[in-house]
């Protein structure tokens, strides 16, 4: 998995190490690997994208702020969507459609996740706000999973909101 993937950010940040918004950074998503489509916002031409912090495994949360860190070969391909900028990334893998927030306390960064899939699941995916609501709140298959909690730096917490693509009306 891939630890720090971003855009360049819209300012200048101290470190790539605490640095998380929009546009990535290091965030520690699980779901960020082979197969994923990411999407991030972008502030500058060309994205100007970077990874790092690749991880050869990590469990949810990064409590202790160590994972696996690992060398890897990544291969990444890189296209602009049009769109207004996105609250925090998103992830579409094989099985799911995910939306991050990215905050402190980790309620709130839950509470932010949730509402992103929300508006995704009705500005972009053709649900009602009824059935958007009604997805998340009975779904069984409705997972909340907590990325980064590490208690290290100034890092935000980071939560995913997520549904079954095949729910999200999205074919694998």
């Amino acid at each position: 998995m891939i630890g720090t993937l971003a855009c360049a950010p819209e300012w200048e940040m101290h470190s790539t190490t605490a640095g998380q918004g929009a546009f990535g950074g290091n965030l520690d998503v699980g779901d960020y690997q082979a197969g994923a489509a990411v999407y991030l916002t972008s502030y500058h031409e060309g994205g100007l994208v970077f990874v790092g912090d690749v991880h050869g495994c990590q469990g949810d949360g990064e409590w202790s702020s160590v994972a696996d860190e690992s060398r890897a070969e990544v291969v990444l391909r890189a296209y602009p969507e049009p769109g207004d900028p996105l609250p925090a990334p998103r992830i579409v893998t094989p099985d799911r459609i995910v939306a991050l927030g990215i905050a402190r306390p980790l309620e709130a960064a839950a509470r932010e996740a949730i509402m992103h899939l929300l508006r995704w699941l009705v500005d972009e995916l053709g649900f009602t706000r009824r059935e958007a609501y009604l997805a998340v709140g009975l779904n069984p298959e409705f997972r909340i999973r907590v990325y980064q909690m590490t208690v290290a730096y100034s890092l935000d917490y980071v939560a995913g909101a997520s549904l079954p693509r095949a729910f999200a009306g999205l074919s694998s």
